[in-house]
């Protein structure tokens, strides 16, 4: 229409669009973006270069270039005023032209560009929670694993008991899934090599990410001579489920330890946020050490002291009034102690009792041994 206009040189004030077209009307009607790339770049130049309120529907009986899309003769175009002059009612007023029915802008889905939003999420198997033996929700997962395997391997099935390595990759998946659960912003800053948030409870741990995506904790163990998962344990959540199942695993295969005990044996493959207050809610929940160690017992009763421990006298008392010293030697390769008794306090007797083959009152194995032997010796 701008080449067409300056070719004419007149004064336009309207330009009117018509198109017989209901789609290309619908077309117009929306943003570009919503339709597919041949129609969208098409629709956007038309959008740029003419106004859409101005785009007018023309029935098909008005439209001259039906008459050649249709098919016509030389003869009937010749003398067809459509054609030479168009429809009739174009010159007159705007009020006299076709009106545009108000649903020929419906909205259509012919080359409408689809939009499709992949949303991914990861929840959480609700099996965990119906379980109440870690060891048999490991050998269940195994087993689905297993039959994941079998099914997309129809020439390697796996059959038989459950090995293992079945076992350890089923540990796996289930501690990779929770930590999925749980810590979702830090595995994903981790595996996009960004920082923690600053308000990660996982941040004094210096987290990072092993060869089969499992979250454990960095520390400063790398160069000790020790094994991988006691050098970085993988990490668990507190108050999960398996968290718990593991604790109470741990607890039983201890025999029922303490809590220091269970502690510090879990924490040789796993490192649970809140450890000690887990392990100590799991263990007091424990039926048989609440069992084998009831509360409310009366302690026993303590007996008398001797006589000697309530007895006021001077210290060393004995030993000042005879005016000899006992003499104390405890090697320190061994556990022997060893005393002789002295005349007096000068070098020349304490050389004199050392330098003697044997002792004269004997070896005693601990101090409280030599000090009875003293005083049966001097009474």
């Amino acid at each position: 229409m701008k080449k067409t206009s300056k070719i004419l040189n007149l004064p336009i004030t309207h330009q009117y669009y018509w198109t017989d077209s209901t789609i290309v009307l619908s077309w117009l009607s929306e943003i570009s973006g919503n339709w597919k790339t041949f129609v969208s770049n098409r629709i956007s130049e038309i959008q740029s270069l003419t106004d859409v309120n101005y785009w007018r529907h023309v029935p098909t009986k008005y439209n001259p270039a039906d008459l050649i899309s249709r098919g016509t003769t030389t003869s009937d175009l010749i003398n067809n005023k459509l054609w030479w002059n168009g429809p009739v009612w174009l010159k007159s007023d705007t009020t006299n032209w076709p009106i545009t029915p108000p649903n020929i802008y419906q909205k259509t889905d012919v080359e409408r560009k689809r939009v499709v939003f992949l949303i991914i999420t990861v929840q959480e198997l609700h099996v965990f929670g119906k379980f109440s033996n870690y060891l048999k929700l490991q050998r269940v997962i195994a087993y689905s694993l297993r039959f994941i395997n079998n099914i997309k391997n129809k020439t390697n099935k796996l059959y038989g008991n459950i090995s293992t390595n079945e076992l350890e990759r089923a540990s796996l998946t289930i501690i990779k899934h929770i930590q999925a659960i749980t810590f979702p912003s830090e595995i994903s800053n981790l595996q996009s090599n960004k920082p923690l948030d600053r308000k990660s409870k996982l941040l004094p741990l210096a987290p990072f990410l092993d060869n089969n995506g499992l979250l454990r904790v960095g520390g400063r163990l790398k160069h000790a001579e020790l094994d991988f998962s006691i050098k970085h344990p993988a990490i668990l959540p507190s108050n999960h489920h398996v968290t718990k199942l593991l604790v109470q695993y741990e607890h039983e295969k201890l025999l029922h330890g303490g809590q220091q005990l269970t502690l510090a044996s879990l924490r040789q493959q796993y490192w649970p946020i809140n450890g000690r207050s887990i392990v100590r809610q799991v263990l007091h929940k424990c039926l048989r050490c609440f069992r084998t160690n009831p509360k409310g017992t009366v302690p026993p009763t303590m007996g008398n002291l001797p006589v000697k421990r309530l007895q006021t006298a001077p210290a060393l008392n004995k030993i000042l009034t005879q005016n000899r010293v006992l003499l104390l030697w405890i090697p320190g390769f061994s556990d022997i102690t060893g005393n002789e008794l002295a005349n007096d306090l000068t070098n020349a007797g304490a050389q004199q009792q050392l330098t003697r083959p044997e002792p004269a009152v004997g070896i005693c194995n601990s101090l409280n041994g030599a000090l009875q032997d003293w005083e049966t010796h001097h009474r």
